[in-house]
């Protein structure tokens, strides 16, 4: 779990979006700002764990927290970005894989490609959601609360429901 508290920790200041230090020579990137990957991969396993006990156990905050580290790690969306997101923002149609930040930094839309495998975990979790009775209408919510709220920052940066 030491994993996922350095993973908080970091979409908690979102520092997987600032750009590395420049140096004299080169650019250099810090080992606090950022997970290596072996770390990474550590907590992607660790989360698939928890996701596998979390549907046994029908546990809806742990499938969605599951899914928000999910989509830290494979997009690299700000916690603002994530807590935004509709369904509707998921282009993961025929031959599409990427999702569409309406509202990024400055205000900028954008898109973010997103692999295949990423891909079909996204419609799994959408899946999930309509099976749950969730919303999965393009301008509902991606990530709520049980209530079918919208999350607050902090419940997004501190898995708290």
């Amino acid at each position: 779990m030491a994993f996922l508290k350095k993973f908080i920790k970091l979409m908690k200041h979102e520092l997987l979006a600032k750009k590395p230090k420049k140096t004299r020579f080169a650019w250099t990137l810090s080992d606090k700002k950022y997970l290596k990957l072996s770390d990474v991969n550590k907590l992607k396993r660790a989360c698939g764990k928890v996701r596998h006990l979390a549907l046994r156990h029908d546990s809806s905050v742990a499938v969605r927290d599951w899914f928000m580290i999910e989509l830290g790690l494979n997009t690299g969306l700000r916690v603002e970005e994530m807590r935004e997101l509709k369904c509707g923002d998921l282009n993961i149609q025929k031959g599409q894989a990427s999702i569409s930040v309406r509202k990024g930094k400055g205000d900028k839309p954008r898109n973010v490609k997103i692999s295949e495998s990423f891909k079909n975990r996204c419609k799994r979790f959408l899946e999930w959601k309509k099976k749950r009775g969730q919303s999965i209408e393009p301008d509902s919510r991606l990530l709520t609360s049980n209530k079918g709220t919208q999350l607050s920052k902090r419940n997004i940066t501190q898995f708290t429901h």
